[in-house]
């Protein structure tokens, strides 16, 4: 589980921050980048076989209460753009499920775009258990 406040994995290949894309990553960010996610699926242990990408307001902030939100997933080595996500359900749940990521032979992402209440580790957990 990687957040704030567990910002990296311990071997490495998966590191969370607090602020934009830095110079030099990507296509150098996006005015609408607060924070991002580094995976370097080359460096992920063979026993990883799938991440989830879940968007959570720690502090129990509500979708209703957030601004213009997006979640990009950028190829890091070419700047290119693969997918962009604009929440636009608002309303009273705290998380988003975004995307799931397996590994059966080479990498395949499914777009999610659910809702759900949850802030800590074990809600979402559970939120994910259920709708991935």
């Amino acid at each position: 589980m990687i957040f704030t406040e567990n910002p990296a994995s311990p071997d490495g290949p998966i590191e969370h921050t607090g602020g934009p894309l830095p110079k030099g990553i990507g296509a150098e960010g996006d005015k609408d980048d607060k924070e991002y996610v580094c995976v370097n699926l080359s460096r992920l242990s063979a026993s990883a076989d799938r991440i989830v990408f879940v968007v959570s307001s720690f502090s129990g902030q509500t979708f209703e209460q957030v601004g213009t939100a997006c979640c990009r997933l950028v190829d890091e080595s070419s700047g290119r753009e693969f997918a962009r996500y604009r929440f636009t359900e608002a309303g009273p749940h705290t998380s988003l499920i975004m995307a799931d990521l397996r590994r059966s032979g080479g990498w395949g992402m499914s777009a999610i775009g659910r809702t759900a209440a949850g802030q800590t580790f074990p809600d979402l957990l559970r939120v994910i258990d259920h709708h991935v």
